[in-house]
């Protein structure tokens, strides 16, 4: 080879290892942001807004309260109470 020809390819190897340090640079900046931010959601268990009609606030969200919310149904979990002589029947129109 040729000088002329190494000092050409010097040149497109500096090119590549600033490509590649500016890329690892972004690479690891991005990281971060992601991490930081789902930390945030994880700390908070997930609630960043308040949806009343779930009974769900941001002020009250603690560790299993996604479990607690889950276990609700088992309240509604009784007997039927009255005159339970008659057949009920619930009728759902889907087209």
């Amino acid at each position: 080879m040729y000088r002329h020809d190494i000092n050409a390819l010097k040149g497109i190897a500096i090119i590549a290892v600033k490509d590649t340090t500016k890329n690892f640079i972004y690479t690891a900046v991005s990281s971060v942001i992601v991490i930081l931010i789902s930390s945030f959601v994880y700390i908070k268990v997930g609630v960043v807004r308040n949806i009343p009609e779930r009974d769900v606030y941001t002020t009250t969200s603690h560790r299993g309260m996604w479990s607690e919310y889950c276990d609700r149904i088992y309240e509604y979990d009784k007997d039927f109470t009255g005159d339970t002589s008659k057949i009920n029947v619930l009728g759902v129109n889907v087209i």
